[in-house]
């Protein structure tokens, strides 16, 4: 049987991986309504290309965090190109004649915002230390398992025991179960 071509392999790989980016765009640009999403699947198709193009650099299992720093990064970028700080719906009234409902609206969307922060802040904390540190240095310093293990003096496995223990905990106390 003839082995896989580095294109059948990408193939795949961007067929299976494809939804979960969409999705990761969808949250970066807090897109809940369709002229949004459209963003992020576009995002989403960018950060695809950018892989393909670079495929061969990398090891087939490299690819996922590739992708998502490329999306990542594509969302940004749309963010600073359209400065967006604060999304608002596209059946949102853009302003009125004095302007009151489209300041109420940010107003809301930022009181949200704030809200929603403070209540992850607080699950946060009720995560012991080494779920904290796992976390921050798995999500927002993207190191890997391996290196987050060599740094808290523990095995790549416990880290990963760790991290879906912490994950699980945080996803239960922000969904309120």
């Amino acid at each position: 049987m003839a082995e896989e071509s580095s294109q059948d392999k990408f193939d795949f790989f961007a067929a299976e991986i494809r939804p979960r980016l969409v999705r990761y765009c969808c949250g970066y640009l807090a897109a809940k309504n369709p002229r949004l999403q459209d963003r992020a699947e576009d995002c989403a198709s960018s950060a695809l290309t950018k892989l393909y193009a670079v495929r061969e650099r990398y090891q087939r299992s490299s690819w996922p965090p590739v992708a998502f720093r490329a999306a990542r990064n594509e969302c940004v970028d749309l963010l600073r190109q359209e400065r967006r700080l604060i999304p608002m719906p596209v059946d949102a009234p853009a302003f009125d004649r004095q302007g009151s409902r489209s300041q109420a609206l940010d107003l809301d969307l930022e009181l949200d915002r704030e809200h929603i922060r403070r209540h992850i802040k607080r699950c946060f904390g009720k995560l012991s230390h080494q779920e904290q540190s796992c976390l921050v240095l798995a999500h927002f310093c993207e190191l890997s398992m391996q290196e987050i293990a060599a740094r808290l003096g523990i095995t790549a496995g416990g880290v990963g025991a760790i991290l879906h223990r912490a994950r699980q905990r945080l996803s239960a106390c922000v969904n309120g179960n």
